[in-house]
């Protein structure tokens, strides 16, 4: 099947349009030509107009003779238009609300919701429902909380929790938690007593006497109960804070 994709507003560009294309190819000489839909005949060569696009089709023998359409796009897109002009009838609508009672539609509507795609769907359409309505997110949020106290709650909280801290963001965000509230609990350092103190020990490393890339060392360790207190730090250059490492 050979196609001519056209495009025009009204029959007279058509007619043009279909002499020019064609008399490239063929010598046709000059014919009436019918609406899209129709067959047109032109020296032993038959040619379909396309329904939904207007495209010209040459149809070869053998093939049936109802061919309107230049490919399964124009025919989807052609039931997809016919479907809404009718639903928009009031015979549309009331047959759209039968179907909506029938028990069939939701048991079409289930199997087709197991589906991964239509999954994936439903999630994104609930998430931009969420974003463009503050309220519906308030009112989920508090249907959350009000099931996470549930038995069931718990189990899937636990579940997710010990799903998430298996991943590499999980074991991270451990890490950093861990880390920040062993800070919290051993109190915040004194930059200004700190600074008075280097200035007194002259930037110095206390374990090798260099003075490049000095850093903060804790004389007891956090890990094991020190604190932030300025009497606990001490100036070391890097590579002695990681020899001692947890060390006492």
């Amino acid at each position: 099947m050979v196609m001519v994709s056209l495009s025009w507003k009204t029959e007279k560009r058509k007619v043009s349009a279909l002499k020019n294309t064609l008399n490239d190819v063929l010598s046709i000489p000059d014919k009436e030509v019918g609406k899209i839909g129709d067959i047109l005949d032109l020296d032993n060569h038959r040619f379909v107009f396309c329904k939904n696009c207007g495209g010209i089709i040459e149809r070869k023998k053998g093939e049936k003779k109802r061919i309107v359409f230049c490919g399964d796009k124009c025919r989807t897109v052609a039931k997809k238009t016919v479907k809404d002009r009718y639903r928009k009838t009031e015979k549309g609508r009331q047959a759209y609300l039968r179907w909506c009672k029938n028990p069939k539609k939701k048991e079409i509507d289930k199997r087709s919701m197991q589906k991964p795609l239509s999954k994936i769907k439903a999630s994104i359409r609930s998430v931009r429902n969420l974003k463009n309505n503050p309220s519906l997110l308030a009112k989920k949020k508090i249907r959350d909380f009000e099931f996470s106290k549930t038995i069931k709650g718990k189990e899937i909280n636990h579940r997710a929790q010990k799903k998430y801290r298996q991943t590499p963001k999980g074991k991270g965000s451990i890490k950093q938690y861990k880390y920040l509230l062993r800070n919290n609990l051993s109190g915040r350092i004194d930059w200004a007593a700190w600074n008075n103190k280097l200035e007194q020990l002259k930037f110095t490393c206390q374990h090798c006497g260099g003075r490049e890339e000095i850093t903060i060392d804790h004389v007891i360790p956090l890990s094991k109960g020190g604190s932030n207190e300025i009497k606990n730090l001490q100036p070391l250059c890097r590579s002695c804070n990681c020899r001692k490492g947890a060390r006492i």
